[in-house]
C-alpha cells in the first residue's frame, strides 16, 4: 500500500509549493479590484465598441446638421468639336459655335426652407447620439459588474483551495500517525488503508480546486485582455450593507438605469424622426447663386472669347406625389416609436426583476452567513481536540476524519456565501444603475 501514498503525496507536495507562489510580487503587477476595472474598461472590447457607437453617434449629428448649412461646389470641362458649321448670311458668314471650349464655375447654394424635415432630424440624430452615451454608460456598467463577478470567483476558489489545503494537510498528518500506531500495533490495518484511501481522495479535490483557482483567473484575464503571466489579485471577498429598501432600488432600477434612459430617448427620437418624415411632404425653397467662367455664352465672330459671368436664383421643391413611398415611411416610423415604447416598458419590468432576483439572492446569502462564523470557530476547535485525542489514542480514527470534514465544510461555505452576497450586490448595482445603494 506504499505505492498509494506515494503516488498522492508527489502532486500534493509539488501544489502545496506551488500554492504560496500565486503572491509572488516579482515577475507579475499586483492588482486590486479597482485597478482590474480600470484596466478593463481601458482595454476591455465591450467599452471600446460602446465608445465608437457614441462616437457614430455623433456623426449623425453633424450629418443632419450639414442639412442647414451652406454648400459651395466648383466644377470645370473642356470640349473640342470635330467640325464647326458656319451660317451663312449673305454678305458674312458666322460660326455657330468654337472648335475650343472651356469652361470653370463655383456654385453656392443655402436653404431658407427646409420643409420641416431637416431640423426635425436634427433634433432626432441628437436624441440619438444621447441615447448612444447612455448605452456606453451601461456598456461600462456591465464591464464593471462582470469584473467584478470574475474577481470575485478568483477569491472564492482561492479561499476554497487554501480550505481544502489544509484539510489535506490534516489528513496527511493523520495519515503518518496511523501508519506510525499500526507499526507499533496499536492501529489496526483497516484505518491504516482507510487513511491512506481519504489521504489520496482529499488529494485529488485539491487538484480539482487549483484547477477551479486557474480556470477563475483565465476568466478574468480575459475580462482584462491580460495574460495570467503578467498579473496576479489581491482582495478580500466582501460584505457590502444594503440600506436601501427593495420597493426604492426598483423604482430606481425602473428610473434611473442607463438601459431604460437609453431607451427613453430613442422614444424621443423615433418622435422626432416620425415628424421629419411628415416634414418631407412641405415645399423647400433655396438659394442658388453661381459664377461661370468660359467661352460658350455667345456665338463667336472670328475668334475664340472667354468671359465670366454670374446667375442668381431661388429653386422651390413640393414633392406632391411619390407613388405612395411617403405614407409607407411614416408608417414605418410610427411603428418603430410604438415598439420603442414596448421595449421601454419591457426594459423597466427586466430591471424590477433583477433588483428582485439580487435582493432575493442576498437575502439568501446573509441567512447562510448567520452563526457559519462561530460554527467555523467550533468545528475548528472540535477538529483540536479529535487530532490531539486521536493522537493520544483516545479517539477513533472515524472521530477524526468527520471533525475534519465539518471543519471544512463550515469554512467552505463562509466562502460561498460571502462570494454569493458579494455576487449579489454587484448585479443589484448594475441593476439600479448606481454604486450607491442606500436610503
Amino acid at each position: 500500500m506504499m505505492s498509494i501514498s506515494v503516488r498522492c503525496v508527489a502532486p500534493v507536495a509539488a501544489l502545496f509549493l506551488a500554492i504560496p507562489a500565486l503572491a509572488d510580487t516579482n515577475a507579475v503587477a499586483i492588482l486590486t479590484l479597482e485597478d482590474c476595472v480600470g484596466v478593463a474598461l481601458r482595454t476591455g472590447g465591450a467599452a471600446a465598441l460602446a465608445r465608437y457607437d457614441q462616437a457614430i453617434a455623433g456623426t449623425l449629428v453633424g450629418q443632419a446638421a450639414a442639412g442647414l448649412r451652406p454648400r459651395v461646389s466648383v466644377n470645370g470641362s473642356y470640349t473640342r468639336l470635330d467640325r464647326v458649321d458656319d451660317l451663312d448670311l449673305g454678305p458674312a458668314r458666322i460660326a455657330t459655335a468654337d472648335e475650343n471650349n472651356a469652361s470653370a464655375g463655383a456654385h453656392f447654394s443655402q436653404v431658407l426652407y427646409p420643409g420641416g424635415g431637416v431640423h426635425a432630424a436634427l433634433a432626432a440624430a441628437k436624441l440619438g447620439k444621447r441615447a448612444a452615451d447612455w448605452t456606453r454608460a451601461d456598456a461600462e456598467q456591465r464591464v464593471i459588474r462582470d469584473v467584478r463577478l470574475a474577481f470575485y470567483d478568483v477569491l472564492a476558489a482561492r479561499s476554497a483551495l487554501k480550505v481544502q489545503q489544509e484539510a489535506v494537510l490534516q489528513l496527511g498528518l493523520a495519515m503518518r500517525q496511523t501508519r506510525i500506531r499500526f507499526a507499533e500495533g496499536t492501529a489496526s490495518e483497516f484505518d491504516k488503508l482507510r487513511s491512506e484511501l481519504d489521504f489520496a481522495n482529499a488529494s485529488r479535490d485539491l487538484l480539482r480546486a487549483k484547477n477551479d483557482a486557474d480556470t477563475s483567473m483565465v476568466a478574468l484575464g480575459r475580462l482584462l485582455n491580460m495574460d495570467l503571466a503578467a498579473f496576479d489579485v489581491t482582495g478580500e471577498l466582501p460584505l457590502e450593507t444594503v440600506t436601501a429598501d427593495k420597493a426604492k432600488l426598483q423604482a430606481r432600477a425602473a428610473r434611473e438605469r442607463p438601459t431604460v434612459l437609453a431607451m427613453a430617448s430613442a422614444i424621443e427620437a423615433a418622435h422626432k424622426d416620425l415628424a421629419a418624415a411628415r416634414g418631407s411632404r412641405l415645399p423647400s425653397l433655396v438659394a442658388l447663386l453661381n459664377y461661370d467662367w468660359g467661352n460658350r455664352f455667345s456665338a463667336a465672330e472670328l475668334e475664340n472669347e472667354f468671359e465670366w459671368h454670374w446667375t442668381a436664383g431661388l429653386g422651390m421643391e413640393w414633392n406632391l406625389w411619390d407613388g405612395g413611398r411617403t405614407a409607407q415611411l411614416l408608417r414605418q416610423k410610427m411603428l418603430e416609436l410604438e415598439k420603442a415604447r414596448v421595449e421601454y416598458a419591457e426594459l423597466a419590468k427586466t430591471a424590477r426583476m433583477e433588483v428582485s432576483l439580487a435582493w432575493l439572492e442576498m437575502g439568501n446569502a446573509v441567512q447562510a452567513l448567520e452563526g457559519r462564523r462561530e460554527e467555523a470557530e467550533l468545528a475548528a476547535k472540535a477538529l483540536e481536540i479529535a487530532r490531539t485525542s486521536y493522537e493520544a489514542g483516545v479517539a477513533t480514527y472515524l472521530d477524526f476524519v468527520e471533525a475534519n470534514v465539518a471543519a471544512a465544510a463550515a469554512r467552505l461555505g463562509i466562502v460561498q456565501a460571502l462570494r454569493r452576497h458579494a455576487a449579489a450586490t454587484a448585479r443589484l448595482k448594475y441593476a439600479c444603475g448606481s454604486e450607491d445603494l442606500g436610503e
